[in-house]
């Protein structure tokens, strides 16, 4: 054994007890936080990197002294890769910490062969032999940190998306939730105002490109309509669901958002009632497209609603939902809501004619031009602009009286 050889054996016992192994730990860690101040922020992201690097040091000192040096990445590294994961960082800031934990372990060993070793020889043997072992256990440990990072996200993303699919699915399927809980575990603000949407895909493309192109085509509906946040989750192998936080939908008559994927539009409401029922919608409006035989590139629940109210595509809420949404404070219960609701009914069956109107409610024509007047003001818009909505809307109260009393189902 030359003289090189034996100053490392002797260096690794010593460095191989508690002590060094601390005392070598604590000195990387320093170093890491100075660099990386991500994990100076972070007390469990602190607590890992502790581990890790003493990991680290632990196994290095038991292969240094050996004639094959063969570098292993202990398991506390593996542990600091999922803690980074879950906390949001990316692979950048662990391969920074990994940077500068070579850079404080060269500069350790350097200052301490310079400080224990007169002998220039003997010295630059040393360092020669400590510069190519931790330059391939650095190189050994970034390759395998990579592989076991992605590994990590894969399986972390996988659960995390199983996570959220079960907490939408109980969402839809009307299970009591806390909205502000669940908005915090979704990533989702549930309270806001919200636009569903079902995209699909043909299959025309295929399978390994599919969830590249539906996820361009979400990020471009919530792009195109300013969403300040959008929820994904999968629903099929070639479909997915999606909210998004917008005032205003995606245009129907916009072209394809990608070619050969569809896209299916709820209407846009408020809070959890308006994130279920958009999505009522959105479902509803992906059926009808494909009852059809020839799905459009994309297609608005309001631009198909009687179609699948019709047909029964819509689903046990539909008529309820349309009537509220079409009359809003005009399907109250209320005399005066009551009193307008008959007069509006009677002037569209008589082609707005205002004089036959009042004839057959013997009133003044005026009476029911005001009574009109006062209806458009609380639709908020004028009488023509969805008059077969409002028509429809009118006769299913005058059937049914009010609105809880239309049958869900």
């Amino acid at each position: 054994m030359d003289a090189a050889a034996r100053w490392l054996a002797d260096f690794s016992c010593t460095a191989a007890t508690d002590g060094g192994v601390e005392g070598l730990a604590d000195l990387v860690d320093g170093e890491i936080l100075a660099a990386v101040p991500e994990f100076a922020a972070d007390e469990s992201l602190r607590r890992d990197l502790h581990a890790c690097t003493r990991g680290h040091w632990r196994e290095f000192i038991v292969q240094l002294e050996r004639e094959h040096f063969e570098p292993r990445m202990p398991v506390e590294a593996t542990d600091l890769a999922r803690t980074m994961i879950m906390r949001g960082y990316d692979m950048g800031v662990l391969l920074a910490g990994y940077r500068a934990g070579q850079r404080a372990v060269w500069g350790y060993i350097t200052a301490v062969v310079e400080r224990r070793i007169e002998d220039p020889d003997v010295r630059t043997l040393v360092l020669v032999r400590f510069w190519e072992r931790t330059s391939r256990w650095l190189d050994h440990s970034v390759e395998q940190i990579i592989a076991t990072y992605d590994t990590e996200r894969l399986e972390f993303d996988r659960i995390t998306a199983a996570r959220r699919g079960a907490k939408v699915r109980a969402i839809v399927g009307g299970e009591p939730v806390d909205l502000d809980a669940a908005s915090s575990e979704l990533g989702y603000r549930l309270r806001g105002a919200h636009t569903a949407y079902v995209i699909w895909a043909d299959d025309e493309i295929p399978d390994a490109a599919v969830e590249r192109e539906l996820e361009r085509s979400a990020a471009t509906v919530a792009e195109t309509t300013g969403a300040r946040g959008r929820l994904t989750v999968e629903s099929g192998t070639r479909s997915i669901w999606m909210w998004a936080a917008a005032s205003h939908a995606v245009d129907s008559e916009a072209g394809a958002i990608r070619p050969h994927v569809h896209l299916a539009v709820g209407g846009t409401y408020s809070g959890g009632e308006g994130f279920v029922r958009s999505h009522r919608e959105a479902l509803a409006a992906q059926a009808l497209s494909g009852a059809t035989g020839h799905a459009r590139p994309i297609v608005g629940y309001r631009d198909v609603e009687i179609s699948c109210i019709a047909t029964g595509l819509a689903g046990p809420w539909a008529v309820s939902d349309m009537v509220s949404r079409e009359l809003g404070e005009l399907s109250g219960a209320d005399e005066g809501a009551t009193r307008i609701r008959g007069t509006l009914l009677r002037y569209l069956a008589n082609q707005c004619n205002a004089a036959r109107t009042a004839a057959q409610m013997n009133v003044h024509p005026n009476t029911v031009r005001y009574r009109i007047r006062q209806a458009e003001q609380s639709l908020g818009h004028p009488i023509d602009t969805r008059r077969v909505y409002v028509e429809l809307s009118l006769l299913v109260l005058d059937t049914f009286g009010t609105v809880e009393a239309i049958p869900a189902g």
